[in-house]
């Protein structure tokens, strides 16, 4: 999936990846929480560059 989604225009790829689930469960608390930070990095970083 990661391949395909690589030669999309527009689209930066993040290191980090998590496993998203219809539910939420306490034990992929931290697994969310590390995406949230992946994201927010990301945004960060565009807008200081930006």
């Amino acid at each position: 999936m990661k391949a395909e989604l690589e030669n999309l225009k527009h689209m930066d790829i993040l290191d980090d990846e998590v496993s998203v689930t219809s539910s939420y469960r306490e034990n992929n608390e931290s697994d969310m929480y590390a995406l949230v930070d992946a994201l927010v990095a990301s945004i960060n970083k565009k807008i200081i560059v930006h």
